[in-house]
């Protein structure tokens, strides 16, 4: 509980009216011997207080206790830690991709060769040997894992890979076929303390809800190691009587989520297995997120200052790629009179306009990019070699104005999409432990103008007409959710039909355009 402690003035003041009524005729000034005495009382037990309100903010563990207090709560109530221990998780390395190594026949590719992504953060390691073998052998699917530990290393299909010191004869990148998956950061403080306080509130019991969440979150395999399970999701009897279906997640964005191999769900379940009562049925299970059930998001706004403004006007409407040249780095699109009317704005000042390019095979996120010369209005070279990698696609891929604003408020949206559980609507899920699982309109508003710059400044000043209902294809108004068919201003209800859904974006569908 808070408690109030007094200032070190207060704590002088408090000593000063002491002696001036014990010793009314004595000087009491800051050089006498009174006042000087009154404070080294004030400083003391100033040091004292500290003292005390740090063992306040450590015990029970809350919002202020340190990393330190934390750290040693979640031992004492056992908190696992992943690893087989009690506490913080620490940094988990992605594993689990796989990619076409290619090369001329006979080239031998061995176990720990290394590789790095397109941005050189993040170095991968081939995890077994490949040997291009027997003629005419060119390609063999290698598997890969991070080497660079955290969420960094959780990278999409279609990443490209180049080896650092490849063999004679390799080709000098890999192309992920699946993607790296599971890498996770060191748990923050606020993380842990929400598994500390759910531990407390949710003591063993043998065998309730609460329970088969935390087996599931803390399960080891055979080896010890953490299956890496970021959040369970319990549906008690929902496959009959004496039942309870555990649906699982792992760290990531998207459909990264589920994307839980056949081995690591093994293993959770045989943890739970030598966990669960006797007598009940527990069926680990993964939610459901459907290649034909992916939403999008788009936001019109108007931007809360000059410095966040898009530097042209793209109509509030996206423009079409159709090829690029990877030499050149000239970008192709359909006719765009405005981008070129600023480059030849930027030629003279020095400020280049930017464009936000949504790729629909590489991540949900556009990529921002500064676009410095132009041929006529539908050729366009960009700065930055970021598209180069890329698997493009020029009929899905979608390209329009960009902001210093876009990725901030996209990614605090994605952000948010990213923690919902799977769908409630069958009536199982445990009402005991409350998640959001639909993705609401007005939801979608209040992140986005809570998205803040590192001054506390909001990137938006507003967004028009939240939740307007509009005609197929008027991007324009407010904040827009997108399906396979249509973009509207409904909420997205997630749905179970069996296996309950988890909502998410698809790569290059979120957009964000001036009102």
């Amino acid at each position: 509980m808070a408690i109030s402690l007094p200032s070190e003035n207060e704590v002088l003041e408090q000593a000063l009216s002491y002696f001036r009524i014990q010793f009314p005729a004595e000087d009491l000034s800051t050089d006498s011997f009174l006042g000087l005495l009154a404070r080294i009382f004030a400083a003391e037990i100033t040091a004292w207080n500290e003292s005390v309100l740090i063992a306040d903010n450590e015990s029970p563990p809350n919002s202020k206790t340190s990393s330190v207090g934390l750290d040693n709560w979640a031992f004492v109530f056992g908190v696992s830690n992943g690893k087989g221990g009690y506490g913080r998780r620490g940094e988990f390395p992605a594993s689990g991709g796989t990619g076409n190594v290619i090369g001329i026949t006979g080239t031998t590719f061995t176990n720990g060769l290394t590789l790095i992504d397109s941005t050189t953060q993040i170095i991968v390691t081939l995890a077994a040997n490949v040997f291009l073998s027997p003629a005419p052998t060119t390609s063999l699917v290698g598997i890969f894992s991070a080497v660079t530990a955290g969420l960094a290393g959780n990278l999409p299909a279609g990443s490209i890979l180049t080896w650092q010191s490849p063999p004679a004869g390799a080709n000098p990148t890999v192309t992920l076929i699946n993607p790296l998956i599971g890498g996770e950061d060191e748990e923050t403080d606020a993380e842990l303390l929400d598994r500390i306080l759910f531990k407390i509130r949710n003591p063993p019991k043998g065998g309730t809800a609460a329970d088969y969440r935390v087996w599931a979150e803390e399960s080891v395999n055979a080896l010890g190691v953490s299956n890496g399970i970021d959040r369970a999701y319990i549906y008690p009897l929902k496959s009959g009587s004496g039942s309870v279906d555990i649906y699982i997640t792992q760290p990531g964005s998207g459909q990264t989520r589920a994307a839980i191999g056949a081995m690591k769900l093994a293993a959770v379940q045989a943890y739970i297995n030598s966990k669960r009562p006797v007598t009940a049925k527990a069926y680990v299970k993964v939610p459901s997120m459907l290649d034909a059930n992916w939403m999008g998001v788009i936001v019109t706004a108007n931007l809360n200052s000059p410095s966040y403004n898009f530097t042209w006007d793209d109509g509030g409407v996206p423009f079409q790629p159709s090829a690029y040249n990877t030499g050149t780095k000239v970008l192709t699109m359909s006719s765009c009179p405005a981008l070129a009317a600023a480059v030849d704005v930027g030629l003279l000042s020095g400020i280049f306009p930017t464009i936000a390019y949504a790729s629909t095979n590489s991540r949900e996120l556009p990529y921002i990019l500064t676009v410095v010369n132009h041929t006529g209005s539908t050729q366009f070279t960009i700065l930055e070699d970021t598209l180069t990698p890329l698997s493009l696609d020029f009929t899905n891929d979608k390209v329009n104005a960009g902001s210093p604003a876009t990725l901030p408020i996209l990614t605090a949206i994605l952000d948010y999409i990213n923690t919902l559980g799977p769908s409630r609507i069958s009536g199982y899920a445990d009402i005991y432990d409350f998640w959001a699982s639909n993705v609401t309109i007005g939801n979608l508003a209040q992140i986005a103008s809570n998205a803040v710059d590192a001054a506390g400044t909001p990137y938006i000043f507003n967004i028009p007409e939240v939740g307007e209902q509009r005609s197929t294809g008027q991007f324009g108004v407010g904040i827009l959710i997108q399906n396979p068919i249509s973009a509207n201003a409904n909420d997205y209800l997630t749905f179970d039909m069996g296996t309950p859904e988890i909502a998410y974006v698809h790569f290059g569908k979120m957009t964000l355009f001036g009102a």
